[in-house]
């Protein structure tokens, strides 16, 4: 019965809207007015070389709720229901005055809305190479004159059933300004407390074993991060500005899992085997670690130089504890019980450094170059093993684990009348050196050393036309390439969990994708469009395929799989209809193609049977959200993402719909803002689960659980002096 009565409050509330549109259209009024001045800044849109920089009417912040509602109305971005966001088909990068955020704002809904000034889209494909998607949102904030105090606390809370909180989001924000220097201080805390629900269905048809099998899991998991930033900017110039951040972060995770397992005969229905395990895990981190930039501009164009530096530590300590109760009919051992406890601690530090420097040969060229240098150390990772509470040998230890990446990129660009050429050529190196150290149960040493080296030329080129001031086409062509990680690697089969075998694989190659990026982006006051039409190519895609053992074990195995491919189109749009009402649409529809030769080698290996040996599915995603402003200034959003059936290398994932209802309204001079939502308010028509085809064992696997039910939600933000830095309410 609620789930109907929100259900039709939205819909009273669409059609309301659109009611008021045709009646605001149809019917006149005359009325005498007094003399009436209005006062208005038109959006204004400036195309650069690089970057389109966007700046924000003070009527846009002012029906802001936060700054996801102003960045959601900007062309090629993409904000979903949960605040993540998106910027040309891929993840964005966010920045505050050239920062990155989370060094400024531990959240985005930190960033004051009546102190942005302006919003610049960088394509990071023009400034150090990539192929084409994502790029950076560069959030421009005002200068503040006023010394004083400024600040932000929120709140954020779900629940499923009313008795439990599922979720809940906190933080808060305090800036002290004392002329050039400005110092800040934040905290977020976030808490998730869910139950899963795992069901799996399976014909394993190998090894002359015709059987069915069923695997139940319910499982209970808790996290709490915490993560606290404290530094300050000084400006002795308006060209100038040093950085300083320390960061404190912690993270607990708990979890515990109840399973059973049934195997039959499928020819006679005869039970074969089952068993019921039960474990728990306990883990914790700390990361602590700096962060220091300088930037100084050079010139009155655009010359400038940044170098960045961040230090992280990072320490996890975990224990594990798992019990198995298992009967095979028919043999020697029944009813047995296997319990076991693993104890390790990791110890990590990591190293970055960027520095970034761009040189306007004129108003029209530029070059620049950049260097990033990435370097992490894992110390001896100590992994032991109690069998019924006994201590056996340590049956893994990673001792001198590095690891360190060289991304060096040289770019020159041009303008010539409507025409933009940029090109460049990236180096980019990267190594894994380091020792396994094995002991197996009788305590034989199996020590194993992994030395692996890349090197690749990664060339791009960039031509964009801008039609008018509001239209620009632009096409990118690139090679990108990725490696494989440390842990893929080692070839140690680890047995550790008696079900599920896990190995790496020392003849990974590296992945190298060929993209081509043709993109189509419109801007104005009242609407604007942006459509990408994208294509890569590969021949090295990993994917983790499961090998199976015997009926009961699967050996999870990294292997590199052949000529994948991916074509499609982002489209995304937003429309202003009236002050009251607007909406954004976006889509992403894509062809995807799985080449499986590379797999025969290992059907013949193993003496399994492969299934079809070319995969190919359309697939689309769909999201649309829509913002009503009520009577009274309550705002009402909606939010609904469809994605459709996505195919995989050996099966696909099934179809879910996520969806929102937000209600909210701004009190005490706009200081307060108090937010009541509905989420997954169509969760119980669509289930979440997939199909899989892996050498012939099929599995039908349905996933349920808090997660995808209703949501009830709450959340309470607060600024105080609005955000700004001014001192004139202090008293």
């Amino acid at each position: 019965m609620k789930r109907l009565i929100c259900i039709a409050a939205f819909l009273i509330n669409l059609v309301f809207a659109y009611g008021q549109i045709l009646t605001d259209s149809l019917f006149v009024d005359t009325v005498q007015l007094d003399e009436i001045t209005v006062h208005g800044f038109a959006k204004r849109v400036d195309n650069k070389f690089d970057k389109k920089v966007i700046v924000i009417p003070e009527t846009q912040k002012a029906a802001a709720r936060s700054v996801l509602d102003i960045l959601r109305t900007l062309p090629g971005v993409v904000v979903d229901e949960s605040g993540n966001i998106r910027y040309k088909g891929a993840e964005a990068t966010i920045q505050i005055d050239e920062q990155n955020i989370k060094y400024v704002f531990g959240r985005i809904e930190m960033v004051p809305v009546e102190r942005i000034d302006k919003i610049e889209l960088i394509d990071i494909a023009m400034r150090t190479g990539g192929d084409g998607k994502g790029g950076i949102i560069n959030i421009k904030l005002k200068q503040i004159r006023d010394n004083g105090l400024s600040g932000m606390a929120s709140i954020r809370l779900n629940t499923v059933n009313f008795k439990d909180i599922n979720d809940s989001r906190e933080f808060g924000n305090l800036n002290y300004k004392n002329n050039k220097f400005t110092f800040f201080v934040n905290s977020t805390l976030e808490t998730d407390k869910h139950s899963t629900q795992t069901v799996v269905e399976r014909n394993f048809n190998l090894l002359g074993l015709p059987n069915f099998q069923t695997y139940n899991e319910n499982g209970f998991w808790k996290t709490r991060i915490n993560s606290n930033y404290a530094g300050g900017f000084y400006n002795p110039t308006q060209n100038t500005q040093f950085y300083i951040s320390f960061a404190y972060l912690t993270l607990k995770y708990t979890s515990d899992n109840i399973r059973n397992f049934s195997e039959l005969n499928s020819n006679n229905n005869t039970q074969i085997t089952e068993y019921t395990s039960e474990s728990s895990n306990n883990e914790k981190q700390l990361w602590t670690g700096g962060y220091f930039s300088f930037q100084h501009k050079t010139d009155t164009l655009d010359s400038h130089i940044k170098i960045s530096v961040s230090v992280d530590f990072q320490k996890i300590p975990s224990n594990e504890n798992s019990q198995y109760w298992y009967e095979i009919l028919n043999a020697t051992t029944s009813d047995s019980l296997y319990r076991y406890t693993n104890i390790r601690t990791v110890y990590s530090k990591y190293l970055f450094f960027s520095a970034f420097y761009n040189h306007s040969i004129s108003e029209k060229s530029r070059w620049n170059v950049s260097y990033d240098l990435d370097l992490d150390w894992m110390n001896p990772l100590a992994f032991h093993q109690y069998v019924f509470d006994k201590l056996n040998l340590p049956l893994e230890q990673n001792s001198k684990n590095f690891h360190q990446t060289h991304n060096f990129s040289f770019r020159f660009g041009s303008e010539w009348e409507k025409w933009k050429f940029d090109a460049g050529l990236n180096l980019m190196s990267e190594s894994n050196n380091g020792q396994y150290l094995r002991y197996d149960l009788t305590g034989n040493d199996t020590t194993m050393f992994i030395n692996k080296k890349y090197i690749s030329l990664l060339p791009s080129f960039t031509i964009a036309y801008l039609l008018n001031k509001t239209t620009e086409l632009k096409l990118s062509l690139a090679k990108t390439a990725t490696y494989p990680y440390f842990l893929q690697l080692s070839d140690y089969v680890d047995e550790n969990n008696i079900f599920q075998w896990k190995s790496g694989n020392s003849t990974l190659k590296p992945i190298n994708f060929y993209s081509a990026y043709l993109a189509y982006n419109y801007d104005s006051d009242k609407w604007n469009v942006s459509a990408e039409l994208f294509y890569n190519f590969t021949n090295n895609d990993i994917k983790n395929i499961s090998i199976p053992v015997n009926s009961l074990i699967l050996l999870s195995k990294p292997e590199n799989i052949a000529k994948t491919s991916n074509v499609g189109i982002d489209l995304s749009t937003w429309c202003k209809i009236t002050n009251k009402l607007n909406f954004t649409l976006s889509a992403s529809i894509y062809h995807t193609d799985f080449d499986l030769n590379s797999l025969i080698e290992t059907a013949k290996q193993q003496n399994l049977n492969l299934p079809e040996l070319t995969r190919k599915q359309y697939g689309y995603n769909i999201k649309y959200s829509m913002e009503y402003t009520l009577p009274k200034d309550i705002y009402t959003t909606f939010y609904i993402n469809y994605h459709s059936k996505e195919v995989t290398y050996n099966g696909y994932k099934k179809p879910y719909v996520i969806s929102t209802i937000n209600v909210s309204k701004k009190l005490f001079d706009n200081k307060l803002r108090v937010t009541l939502s509905l989420n997954n308010i169509f969760s119980n028509y669509v289930k979440r689960g997939s199909y899989s085809n892996n050498f012939s064992i099929i599995s039908n696997t349905l996933y349920n659980g808090t997660p995808y039910k209703y949501t009830y939600g709450i959340s309470l933000q607060y600024n105080f002096n609005k955000g700004d830095r001014g001192t004139k309410d202090l008293k």
